[in-house]
């Protein structure tokens, strides 16, 4: 990425968040989640160095959600999102990591396999949570919980600052979050 400018990362990021939230904006109807979407983004760009992951965790669950409806809506083969699917998590990742200026993980060569195994990850979660029979908003916030749990655990190992102390709280909060979308969505009967 050295040959390159070092903003072209930022403004690729500008342009997903902005693709990401038009198609949000195109299968959503409803105004009341339109306009907390926008706020959730005004606040993530107002403290653009405190709260990155808002941003990346937003533009994530904002691009899957319109991947999920882009193939029950208008049919578009699945090889392709996968492929979309893929090089998102895996851009996504990348941009959280530079937003944190750890320039020695970034560097490093590990951190290209690091890039591929989340970009799987998240894929291979996105092909299980396609045949739920789910709505999309449940299954991107369920995708977009995972991956924040990853981006978490990678900045504290990345900090040398990784103990159980430190995580078991995050993966506990995130399971019961997880498991009360996941409760809620059967009881109302999706």
């Amino acid at each position: 990425m050295k040959k390159y400018s070092p903003y072209l990362w930022k403004i690729s990021l500008v342009l997903i968040g902005i693709l990401s939230i038009w198609g949000f904006f195109y299968f959503e109807s409803s105004w009341t989640v339109r306009i907390l979407l926008l706020s959730i983004v005004l606040i993530g760009v107002m403290s653009r160095k405190k709260s990155s992951e808002i941003i990346i965790v937003t533009i994530l669950y904002l691009g899957l959600y319109d991947l999920y409806n882009i193939i029950y809506g208008l049919a578009i083969p699945l090889a392709l999102i996968t492929w979309i699917v893929f090089c998102l998590a895996s851009f996504l990742f990348f941009a959280q990591n530079k937003f944190n200026e750890k320039n020695q993980v970034t560097e490093s060569n590990v951190f290209s396999l690091y890039l591929v195994v989340i970009g799987l990850t998240i894929l291979e979660i996105f092909l299980v949570m396609y045949l739920w029979p789910v709505e999309p908003k449940i299954k991107s916030l369920v995708i977009s919980a995972i991956f924040y749990v990853v981006l978490r655990v990678f900045y504290l190992n990345a900090n040398n600052m990784l103990n159980l102390k430190r995580t078991l709280p995050l993966i506990i909060v995130s399971l019961i979050i997880l498991g009360a979308v996941i409760t809620i969505n059967i009881l109302l009967g999706y």
